[in-house]
């Protein structure tokens, strides 16, 4: 069935099931008007509605409203081409993507507000971030690290979920050099939030594997991230008493001390 509308700029045309179950098509010609549009029935429901559907010459088409009831909706364009929607969409019902990613702007993310909350002050239940990726951590000894040398290429890897950063990272050196302080693992993806001020800590994690340490330091050791920085300092609990920390340092560590340790901290953003 074809239909023509000619000599006008504007009409109506009405069409109605056929007796025989099928499809009703509307085939519109491409390059000919300003626009192609559809109006809605308001008695009826149709697959769409809208106001209008447009197509600019880029062959992005906009929709103003679509109403998908549990029941999967497809609207199709040439391959390469993009569909937008100019507002909210309501699915009652899953969604599945079977390629490509769900991409958001920045800024956005997955709203969970309509799960049950905690019993302390919520402040955001937006996931607006997820990363992975590697760094490269380095030893120094209270910011200095003359004549130090590693043994085995340095290696961290990261996750980053909301503000929650877990790190994972293996070192060892060759030669410490002739450097003197407290022993720091430098180098982490994200600057560390300035949580409670004054605390200096904002994070820690645990050595899972230590080598090359002095006698006096038995482990495990522990470190401990700092505020507003992208380093942490290690720590001794072996000789660690209640209300204090025992920092290692130079003179506790052997040229070739390594370290793998895992790490949790807070991003400042």
């Amino acid at each position: 069935m074809g239909l023509s509308l000619r000599g006008q700029t504007s009409g109506a045309v009405d069409i109605n099931a056929p007796a025989v179950a099928g499809d009703n098509t509307i085939t519109l010609p491409g390059g000919n008007g300003s626009a192609n549009q559809f109006y809605k029935n308001s008695d009826t429901a149709g697959i769409i509605t809208h106001s209008s559907m447009t197509e600019s010459s880029s062959g992005v088409i906009s929709i103003g409203d679509i109403d998908i009831n549990g029941t999967t909706r497809t609207i199709t364009t040439g391959v390469g081409q993009t569909v937008g929607f100019s507002t909210d969409i309501e699915v009652q019902g899953s969604v599945s993507i079977s390629s490509g990613n769900l991409v958001l702007a920045s800024g956005s993310g997955i709203d969970f507000s309509a799960t049950a909350d905690g019993t302390g002050t919520v402040t955001s239940e937006l996931l607006d971030d997820y990363e992975e990726g590697e760094f490269t951590p380095s030893i120094d000894f209270n910011g200095n690290a003359v004549g130090l040398t590693y043994d085995i290429p340095r290696k961290g890897l990261y996750t980053k979920i909301g503000k929650q950063v877990t790190c994972y990272t293996a070192v060892a050196l060759q030669d410490k050099g002739s450097s003197t302080g407290i022993v720091r693992l430098t180098g982490l993806p994200f600057v560390a939030t300035d949580l409670v001020p004054g605390s200096s800590i904002e994070g820690g994690g645990l050595a899972i594997y230590q080598g090359g340490l002095n006698g006096t330091v038995v482990g495990p050791l522990t470190l401990t991230v700092i505020e507003n920085s992208q380093h942490c300092e290690i720590l001794d609990l072996s000789t660690t008493t209640a209300g204090t920390s025992n920092n290692i340092d130079n003179s506790d560590v052997q040229n070739t001390f390594s370290i793998r340790i895992v790490i949790t901290y807070t991003a400042a953003n």
